[in-house]
């Protein structure tokens, strides 16, 4: 997969293209904003830890994202970036603070057989198999790109 992924990285760069890569979206209108289905889960206690917890999330939060995507509009970079946070977490990590701050129960851990069974395999990768991580791509950041600056953070 990975192989595949560097192949097309570049092509794109041999077509002098941009291709923007925006991580996991959170804030306002979100799975992850404050009435968001997945904060929802949380708050009431439904959304576990599945198997060891090594799905990689790298927030942006949507302010973020169209600061970057404007900035990428307005520049000539080229190639493959990625529009991510500096700290990607597994959801092990994550998960628990977040259930924190909302006042929710802390997340209960779930077996992937389980998840498997309960969720379907998406569910299951999406919160248990490492994805994102930066040792794996070599990962542009905008704000190198663009003049230097670093997006808004609300």
């Amino acid at each position: 997969m990975f192989a595949a992924l560097r192949s097309l990285e570049e092509r794109t760069r041999q077509a002098d293209v941009l291709v923007l890569r925006v991580g996991e979206l959170y804030g306002p209108g979100t799975i992850y904003g404050a009435r968001g289905s997945f904060v929802c889960e949380v708050r009431a206690g439904k959304m576990p830890i599945i198997g060891t917890g090594d799905g990689i999330f790298s927030f942006t939060h949507v302010h973020d994202a169209a600061t970057a995507i404007v900035a990428a509009l307005h520049s000539d970079a080229r190639g493959v970036l990625n529009i991510v946070d500096d700290e990607p977490a597994p959801v092990r990590e994550w998960l628990p603070i977040l259930a924190e701050l909302l006042g929710a129960p802390p997340p209960k851990h779930m077996p992937v057989a389980l998840a498997k069974l309960v969720g379907g395999g998406p569910g299951m990768a999406l919160m248990n198999h490492r994805r994102g991580d930066v040792a794996l791509t070599n990962v542009l950041t905008l704000a190198r790109v663009a003049d230097h600056r670093q997006p808004a953070r609300l």
